[in-house]
């Protein structure tokens, strides 16, 4: 992966990593 490191809250974390998992990753 390339991009910078960011901190989340766990569950803010988790939401974005299902959206990437659900196909919002174009790249």
């Amino acid at each position: 992966m390339k991009h910078p490191p960011q901190q989340f809250p766990d569950e803010k974390a988790r939401e974005m990593v299902d959206e990437f998992i659900a196909g919002k990753r174009e790249r």
